[in-house]
């Protein structure tokens, strides 16, 4: 289970998100990020992904402008709770990361988008400002 932003009107679903790049043996460091449904790539902010001589960048459009993509052939994905708990994990390949983001109370933002998401079921309870992804051992559940 994940829980929402709720210093945002409406709240918005949020997680935190580690990427590591297998193939450069590169991890990033772990960053929050808004679940957002509507956006076609996962999102690191600038700060994160910021200039590596590790890594492969590349140019791409987002909301009109310009901005840096990071390419990794094989990619793990990982969803943290609170307390940086792995809750789910998932490998994924050719995954295209623009470096783009939101700052929010002083805290660079990334965005969790479809790449990720349309991997598994997520379920969303606004009311109770919770979401849930379907895990490998069980399916996700709002009780």
């Amino acid at each position: 289970m994940f829980l929402y932003d709720d210093r945002l009107e409406p709240a918005i679903p949020k997680v935190r998100v580690r990427v590591t790049d297998k193939m450069r043996r590169l991890t990033f460091p772990s960053f929050d990020a808004f679940v957002d449904t509507g956006a076609d790539r996962t999102c690191i902010p600038e700060s994160i992904g910021a200039r590596n001589p590790n890594v492969s960048y590349e140019y791409c459009r987002v909301k009109g402008e310009d901005h840096e993509m990071i390419r990794i052939t094989t990619a793990v994905v990982e969803l943290l709770d609170e307390d940086n708990q792995v809750l789910f994990s998932e490998t994924y390949r050719d995954l295209r990361l623009p470096l783009y983001g939101e700052t929010v109370g002083g805290s660079d933002l990334g965005y969790l988008g479809r790449d990720v998401l349309n991997t598994r079921s997520c379920r969303f309870s606004g009311p109770r400002l919770r979401w849930f992804i379907e895990r490998d051992d069980q399916e996700a559940n709002v009780v």
